[in-house]
C-alpha cells in the first residue's frame, strides 16, 4: 500500500535563487537549487521547511547578515515509496543496518558524514526523492507556553522539521511569498 499527501512547504534564499527555480516550474523544467550538502544534514538537496514561523527565523537570520532574502512556498507531495523518512527510527535503524553494504559498493569509508552516507543511499535506491528529518536547535530557548519537563519526553519548539528534496517532480504550486 503506498500511502501519499501533500503538504505546503518554504525555502528561503537569495532572490536570484528564488527566481531561479520558480522560472524553471513555470517553464516546465523543475530544477531545483541544489546545496552539495555532504556534511551533517540530509546530503545534496534544496532544503525546505513545513511552517512559517522557520521561515521568518531564518529570513531574519541572513538578512542580519546583509543577505537578501525572499521566500519560495510550494506543495511537496510525499508517499512511503519515495520518502525516507529519517523521523521514523525503525527506518533510520534498517538503513544504518544497509549502509556497510553500500559503503562498500560505491568504495566509501562507513564512518562519513551523515550527509555523505545519505547522498550514496539515494544514489543506491533512486526512487527516494526526499529526505524527512527533525533537527535540534540547542541554542534556541524553549517556549514557555508548553510546561518544563526536560528529563521527560515533552513537547519542544526545539526541533525543526525539513525536508531535503532531491528531485524537482515532488514539488507544485512553486510561488515566491511576499514577505510579512
Amino acid at each position: 500500500m503506498n500511502v501519499g499527501y501533500n503538504i505546503l512547504v518554504y525555502h528561503v534564499n537569495s532572490f536570484d535563487k528564488v527566481d531561479a527555480v520558480i522560472k524553471s516550474f513555470n517553464s516546465g523544467k523543475n530544477q531545483l537549487y541544489v546545496s552539495e550538502e555532504d556534511g551533517y544534514w540530509a546530503g545534496s538537496g534544496m532544503y525546505f521547511w513545513d511552517n512559517r514561523g522557520n521561515v521568518a527565523y531564518w529570513k531574519k537570520d541572513r538578512e542580519r547578515k546583509n543577505i537578501e532574502t525572499s521566500v519560495l512556498s510550494a506543495t511537496l507531495s510525499l508517499d512511503e515509496e519515495n520518502v525516507l523518512d529519517l523521523t521514523d527510527e525503525d527506518m533510520v535503524n534498517s538503513y544504518n543496518r544497509m549502509w556497510p553494504f553500500i559503503a562498500k559498493k560505491f568504495n566509501v569509508e562507513k564512518d562519513c558524514s551523515p550527509g555523505k552516507k545519505l547522498n550514496y543511499i539515494c544514489k543506491f535506491i533512486p526512487k527516494i526523492k526526499v529526505v524527512k528529518l527533525i533537527g535540534y536547535y540547542p541554542t534556541k530557548v524553549e517556549n514557555k507556553f508548553f510546561s518544563t519537563r526536560e528529563e521527560l519526553p515533552h513537547m519542544t519548539t526545539t526541533a525543526k522539521t525539513i525536508f531535503c528534496v532531491k528531485n524537482g517532480d515532488r514539488l507544485s504550486n512553486v510561488n515566491l511569498v511576499e514577505p510579512d
